[in-house]
């Protein structure tokens, strides 16, 4: 796993985002989902978008790299 996806998994679960991803194609996760395992994702989601001015161009990459743009 390169520096950006590890410092990515070390605060979220982009596994999620990841399988969110797959079984529905987007990342158009409604603010209160919660997955399989319990994690509030679309609380995560949300806050990843709200705070993009402020994250560090390694965290943009990283976020970037499981397609969480716009």
């Amino acid at each position: 796993m390169g520096g950006a996806a590890l410092s990515l998994a070390a605060s979220g679960r982009p596994d999620a985002a990841s399988a969110y991803l797959a079984e529905r194609g987007n990342l158009q996760v409604p603010q209160k989902f919660v997955d399989r395992d319990g994690y509030r994702l679309g609380a995560w989601i949300n806050n990843q978008h709200r705070r993009r001015a402020r994250l560090s161009p390694e965290r943009m990459r990283a976020l970037n790299a499981i397609q969480m743009t716009s």
